[in-house]
């Protein structure tokens, strides 16, 4: 059962805050925070961000759940589960708008509220991850020290580009796209130099000026073969 460590309680009816807290700690969850008003939780959010969001439409002050919630999203990337009382289509095509996590409505049960917290932050975990996914793919993570971006056609250490001349580059580059394999003499050359033959020397002179500027980049050498770039 996975279900968020820490959850802002964003209600204007104390009676149902506590409610609320009694029955989110006997599902385990200890880090709460209650608010009533809008603005109070925009300041809150700048120092601290929990992983999930109840919130009621009706609060105190001029903002309302879905105003406040808008502006939340604008900013941060947090699910967002609506209480209401109000079931009126209008009010729900409002809600629609800002794709919600899921809605309870007041009356609700402890158990209504517990099947709708998993269901959301399970939905929210799996878009997180499909997220992820598309970023990493973006990207190889050669080691602890050195990533390359596919897109860019950049080497990064420590998330600082390295600076490579264009021959340094293209074999990093065909590297990369074989990783873990070798690459041979005859696969390199031509697409480096652009022109055949070029004599192997030339490229062990290119292979030890990138070993020289990069000492830690696992380029390995696989003798009368080629070279590879090994994951570790």
């Amino acid at each position: 059962m996975i279900l968020p460590k820490s959850i802002m309680i964003v209600e204007d009816e104390h009676s149902i805050q506590e409610y609320l807290k009694k029955g989110l700690n006997a599902l385990k969850i200890q880090e709460l925070e209650c608010f009533s008003n809008g603005y109070d939780v925009l300041d809150s959010l700048k120092n601290k961000k929990p992983d999930l969001i109840l919130m009621d439409i009706s609060l105190n002050g001029a903002m309302d759940g879905i105003q406040l919630a808008k502006k939340i999203l604008q900013r941060f990337t947090i699910p967002i589960i609506f209480i209401t009382a109000y079931g009126d289509d209008e009010t729900f095509e409002e809600l629609l708008e800002i794709s919600p996590y899921g809605f309870v409505q007041k009356p609700f049960t402890l158990h209504d509220l517990k099947k709708t917290l998993l269901l959301g932050y399970r939905r929210f975990l799996s878009e997180k991850r499909e997220e992820e996914k598309k970023v990493y793919s973006k990207y190889t993570v050669i080691n602890s020290e050195y990533t390359y971006s596919h897109e860019k056609r950049t080497l990064y250490k420590n998330k600082n580009e390295v600076k490579l001349n264009s021959k340094e580059q293209k074999l990093i580059d065909m590297l990369v796209h074989e990783i873990d394999s070798v690459v041979t003499y005859n696969q390199l050359i031509p697409s480096i130099w652009n022109k055949y033959p070029i004599a192997e020397s030339s490229l062990r002179t290119l292979v030890y000026s990138i070993r020289k500027k990069m000492p830690t980049l696992p380029l390995v050498s696989y003798s009368k073969m080629g070279y590879s770039l090994r994951v570790e």
